[in-house]
Order: structure tokens, then sequence, then C-alpha cells
């Protein structure tokens, strides 16, 4: 759908390219939690598991939004500054949603080199 809205060269074509990438991002973090038990780590708690990927589908969905609705205003790639005064919002949406998604991809690598670190799981 996004890929329609790229007429120009505005900032709606970065928001059709983090969504892409976003999506197998997120597959791949979820088959990684996924496999560190079968390489014997620690099974990572859903509970734990499921914050770090809501907040990182949360904080792109966010960003992805920020970016398509800065380019309605006519936002331009590759450019430091940002349309009028009235984009506020759409600014706000957009680095909001940037900071959760590091978060979250923090949080991701913070829980997989736990497990990894701690080693084996114990068999009885």
């Amino acid at each position: 759908m996004l890929g329609v809205l790229t007429i120009e060269g505005n900032v709606t074509i970065p928001a059709h390219y983090h969504g892409s990438v976003v999506g197998i991002t997120i597959a791949f973090m979820n088959f990684i939690y996924w496999l560190l038990p079968k390489l014997g780590c620690k099974e990572i708690k859903s509970s734990i598991a499921r914050l770090q990927i809501y907040a990182y589908s949360l904080g792109h969905f966010l960003h992805i939004t920020g970016l398509v609705w800065l380019g309605g205003y006519g936002a331009l790639r590759k450019v430091a500054d940002l349309p009028n005064i009235s984009s506020m919002l759409a600014r706000a949406c957009f680095i909001t949603g940037g900071a959760i998604s590091v978060i979250g991809g923090m949080l991701f690598v913070i829980i997989v080199l736990l497990h990894l670190l701690k080693g084996k799981a114990r068999t009885n």
C-alpha cells in the first residue's frame, strides 16, 4: 500500500522500506527466541519476549506512521529540515516511535546475550 503513495521523492519511500525490513526482522527475532533453547540455552520467558517484540513492533509502527505522515506534508528525503510547525504531531510520532523501537532492539540484544552468556540449561 505504501508503495503506491511513493510518487515523489519524499519520506514515504523510507517508510515503505522500513515496513518491509521490520517484518522480516521481527520474524528473525522470533526465530532466535525459538532457536536458543534448541542450542541448549535456558528457555526465554514468554512475557519478556512478548514485551520486547511488542515494543519493537509498536515503535516501528509509530516511526513508519510518522514518516508517511511527514511525507504527506512534503518532507523530502535526505534533507535536514522538516516542514513547518503544522507537522509537529507527525514529528513527535516519528521520533517517539524511533526511540521505542531502539529500546525494543536493545532489549532483544540484552535478552539474547544474557541467555547465551548464562550457558546451558540445567537438565536433571
